[in-house]
């Protein structure tokens, strides 16, 4: 892990040489990056060392069960006053329903 650490700082000291110089020297830093530094052999795996996983079925989840949405409490709607020059707003029912809420499980 060190050598490929030290490859990546080298081959980016290389790069930022090479812009600095104006590229000219892109050749030279490509051939000093081919042959400085020894190839990192990455080890093949023959076939059959590894072997295919069997498929698994997997049992269905289980249900989730749902809980009874509590009752809401209703507060109370103060009136409005008359506000001179503004049209009069509809009254408001006090005592609105409360929607029921639904729940499904998929």
């Amino acid at each position: 892990m060190a050598n490929l650490t030290s490859f990546i700082k080298y081959a980016l000291l290389v790069i930022a040489l090479s812009l600095l110089s104006g590229g000219a020297n892109s050749v030279q830093a490509r051939h000093l990056l081919d042959t400085s530094l020894p190839e990192i052999a990455v080890p093949q795996i023959p076939d059959g060392i590894i072997p295919s996983l069997p498929q698994v079925e997997l049992p269905p989840l289980p249900e989730i069960p749902t809980l009874p949405m509590p009752e809401l409490p209703t507060f109370p709607v103060p009136e409005l006053p008359e506000v001179p020059g503004f049209p009069s707003i509809p009254s408001i029912p006090k005592d609105l329903p409360v929607p029921s809420v639904t729940t499904s499980n998929p």
